[in-house]
Order: C-alpha cells, then sequence, then structure tokens
C-alpha cells in the first residue's frame, strides 16, 4: 500500500507545482524576455556593435519596468483565481486517491465493521469493465459511490474516521484548506462574491492563517503568494492523511 500512496503524494506534489506555474505565467514570461533581451545585447557589445537601433535599449527598461510594477497582474487575474479553483480539484483527487490506496490495504490487514458492512451497487457492465477482479475494484467502487465527497474537510474528516477508524485533527491547518474550498464554491458558483453559505462555512474554521478576516459580499481574488501558501497547506494536509494511512495499514 505505501507504494500507492507515495505515488499519489508524487503526482500530487507535481500537480501542485504545475499550478504555482500557471498562477505566476506573466511574471515567467516577462523574466523569461528579459534575460533573452540581456543576453542577445550581451552578445552584441561583445561583437562591438554600440548602435542603439540594434540593442535593446528602451524596449528592455519598459519589460523592466512592467515586471518591477507588476503591470500585468490586473489583466492576469482570473488565471490566478482560476489556479485556486485548480488547486482545489488537485486537492479532491489527492485524497481520494489516498482513500482508495488506503482501502485496499485495510481489507488485506482488518477493515472497519463500516467497511464491511458497506453495500456495494454495481451493473454487469460494472463487472465487466473490473476484468473479473471484483476485490481490486472494491476501493474505486466505494470512493465513488454514494454519498462519498472529498470537496471539503468535513466530509473527508467522516469518510476516513468512519470507513478506516482515522482521526484528522480540526487544527489550523484543516481549516485553512476549509477555507480555500469555501471560497473556490464562490468563485465557481457566485461569481467570486462571498454568499452567507460561504461566510458560515469560513466562520466555523477557527483557527487559521490563511484569510482571517472575509465579509459576506465581499469579492474574492487570490494572489500569486496565496496560491502557493495554499498550495504548501494542501500538501501538508495531505502528506499528514497519507502518513496516518500508512501507519495503520
Amino acid at each position: 500500500m505505501a507504494s500507492r500512496i507515495d505515488n499519489a503524494l508524487v503526482t500530487f506534489s507535481k500537480n501542485i507545482e504545475a499550478v504555482n506555474q500557471l498562477a505566476d505565467l506573466d511574471r515567467g514570461l516577462i523574466d523569461q524576455t528579459i534575460q533573452q533581451l540581456r543576453d542577445r545585447d550581451a552578445r552584441l557589445k561583445t561583437a562591438k556593435v554600440d548602435n542603439p537601433r540594434l540593442l535593446a535599449g528602451n524596449t528592455l527598461t519598459n519589460l523592466e519596468n512592467i515586471r518591477r510594477n507588476d503591470s500585468l497582474r490586473p489583466g492576469f487575474q482570473a488565471l490566478v483565481n482560476q489556479s485556486a479553483v485548480l488547486l482545489a480539484s488537485y486537492f479532491a483527487s489527492g485524497v481520494s486517491q489516498i482513500f482508495r490506496s488506503a482501502i485496499a490495504g485495510a481489507l488485506e490487514h482488518g477493515p472497519s465493521t463500516i467497511l464491511e458492512q458497506h453495500e456495494l451497487k454495481f451493473t454487469v457492465r460494472d463487472v465487466k469493465h473490473m476484468g473479473g477482479d471484483i476485490i481490486d475494484a472494491i476501493p474505486d467502487l466505494i470512493a465513488e459511490g454514494p454519498g462519498m465527497s472529498f470537496q471539503d474537510t468535513k466530509s473527508i474528516q467522516r469518510i476516513f474516521k468512519d470507513y478506516l477508524d482515522i482521526d484528522i485533527p480540526r487544527d489550523e491547518v484543516t481549516n485553512d484548506v476549509s477555507v480555500v474550498l469555501a471560497l473556490r464554491h464562490v468563485l465557481v458558483h457566485n461569481g467570486g462574491i462571498v454568499d452567507r453559505k460561504c461566510l458560515r462555512q469560513t466562520e466555523e474554521s477557527l483557527p487559521r492563517t490563511f484569510r482571517r478576516e472575509i465579509k459576506l459580499g465581499q469579492s474574492i481574488n487570490f494572489n500569486t503568494e496565496e496560491v502557493r501558501a495554499v498550495g504548501a497547506t494542501m500538501v501538508e494536509y495531505v502528506q499528514r492523511l497519507a502518513n496516518g494511512c500508512e501507519s495503520r495499514y
């Protein structure tokens, strides 16, 4: 089981890093262009070229000012917000993979009562797709069944406790993740405006370090630094979850 969980962690960490790069796309492009122009100027000057019309000159200065002032940020704000949305999707997928791997381990080493009594519902077509090995398909059948959700920390806490007897502490890490998932919901479904449901969820998520003050009707925008911090917190949460599963099974 450990190897399956390790693979899930590696995949999740790579996905988080890809999101970090996406959230910083404008800065990365400008930095790359500035460096290329500097290298080009250096080569020309080495070749004794001093004609201002052939050197980067004002173009390089303008780009450096754009980078220094983050002038492209407003135009890329939607991309940064979508990076936060993508983080939440990768988080749910990563937790789901950890759960499936742990279920496989629990079936081998002693399933909980709820896991043993869990009723599976599937069709003949499902059995055909299993390739005849129903035991190997059980983790997927459970994870994809009714009432199973990895979209919020309360559901995750309940699922891991019921099926795997693993306790997830309700601390700052969990609460930070919970707030991000709530904000992701309003970005996708409410035009980025905090509604009463989101406010209720965030008010319950204390103590926390991320976005300590959130108000009803507030317009939500993420910045790149927040995306990186959120990604690191999610990695910590998933790593702790994996450690708990590995120590038990």
